[in-house]
């Protein structure tokens, strides 16, 4: 079908959670691991405690934290442009999702990295800070493997507070017309005939896995899921328990409209964006061309720097040639006016400098031992004597 892209693509979203309190049990088991060293590190012969035993390796539900969190909702995410609202695309996902492991930042692929799993996954119809239902996950983090994830999930406020999948799709280009047209690309993000330049997902096809982030990719699942002194989704058994009817609190509701900003035809040429029809941009467009534009900045700012920094050890080096004391060292006075110099002065003061420690130093012939001797650019032609006759020019063929 003309127009028609099914292609697909990894990228990570990112969520927030909630972290239940331990239970007694866990507790208990966390003050009893500090009893005696253990490791359950990988390592060399003699770095793997000689008292660890089966019954350390073996694991126990005490061993256990089990941190909620919203995993991915049915939004366009911004900045990446790409709509995970349309059907059920999402929620037919949710099988893929269980029991997906656990990694830090995206590093899945070295095996030892683990920190844990999801233990059961749940579709939440309520709204998240963005307005739209999700997936709910409740994950199962080991601690005795990753005390410092755990205890960050723990504490208050919390130091770990969102997850972030990676995942594999299918999807199909909102404006099929730009595929052909070979401007998709650019576009994305742009509000073109009333409806926003996106990837639509139409299948989940994998989660590779599941990691904790700084920051997910979603804005509005990031932060405490609402779910304070209320019936919690999950049952201790590690089945997922009836929801509860509640609804977030109002505050938690943003805007999911597009934010825009307004251009002059100026400012579009100047961010690159003239090929937008219409004064109003949207902001993360606008952000996207801005943060470009200053890459670009810094790269030419890069290059114009090293260049008068060259241009500045020239002329420190014709001035210590043509005021230095007799220590051969440049007067402070001088040498700071120079470094403070900008591009713009430099060229006059290479000048100035360069005829003073020409004047100093005496031109000699090396052949014959004059001093009468110009700088110039070329070789000219001596004399003629008066009276001669000038060589004609002959034809010798």
């Amino acid at each position: 079908m003309p127009g028609r892209a099914s292609v697909n693509f990894c990228f990570r979203f990112g969520a927030s959670y909630i972290a239940p309190q331990p239970s007694k049990e866990v507790l208990a088991a966390m003050a009893s691991f500090a009893t005696r060293p253990q490791s359950l590190q990988p390592g060399s012969a003699d770095s793997i405690n000689p008292g660890l035993t089966f019954n350390d390796v073996a694991p126990q539900e005490t061993d256990y934290v089990f941190p909620k969190f919203r995993a991915l909702s049915a939004v366009l995410i911004p900045g990446y442009f790409i709509d995970f609202s349309q059907g059920t695309v999402l929620k037919d996902s949710m099988p893929l999702l269980e029991e997906q492991t656990l990694y830090c930042d995206h590093v899945y692929w070295r095996t030892r990295e683990w920190v844990g799993a999801v233990n059961q996954v749940v579709w939440d119809d309520k709204p998240d800070k963005a307005g739209a239902p999700g997936i709910n996950t409740e994950m199962k983090v080991d601690w005795r493997k990753a005390p410092d994830i755990a205890r960050g999930l723990l504490m208050k406020p919390p130091a770990v507070k969102a997850v972030s999948c990676t995942v594999d799709f299918t999807w199909d280009a909102s404006h099929p017309d730009l595929l052909e047209k070979r401007i998709f690309w650019q576009s994305l993000g742009e509000e073109i005939e009333g409806e926003i330049v996106r990837m639509i997902v139409t299948k989940i096809l994998d989660y590779y896995e599941v990691s904790f982030v700084y920051k997910g990719a979603n804005p509005g699942s990031n932060g405490l899921l609402p779910d304070e002194d209320e019936e919690s989704e999950f049952s201790a058994g590690g089945k997922p328990a009836k929801l509860s009817s509640r609804k977030p609190p109002l505050s938690l509701i943003e805007d999911k409209e597009i934010k825009k900003v307004k251009l002059t035809a100026e400012q579009k040429k100047k961010y690159g964006l003239e090929a937008h029809a219409g004064d109003d941009v949207a902001d993360t467009i606008v952000l996207a061309a801005v943060d470009s534009a200053f890459s670009s900045f810094e790269s030419r700012l890069a290059s114009a720097t090293a260049i008068v920094d060259s241009e500045r050890a020239e002329v420190l080096r014709l001035a210590t040639l043509a005021e230095a004391d007799q220590d051969g060292k440049l007067p402070t006075v001088l040498s700071d006016m120079i470094s403070k110099a900008d591009g713009s002065q430099l060229p006059g003061i290479k000048t100035l400098y360069q005829s003073k420690a020409e004047a100093k130093f005496t031109k000699t012939c090396q052949k014959c031992g004059s001093t009468d001797i110009a700088t110039r650019s070329s070789v000219e032609a001596p004399p003629i004597a008066a009276g001669s006759e000038p060589i004609a020019s002959t034809n010798l063929l």
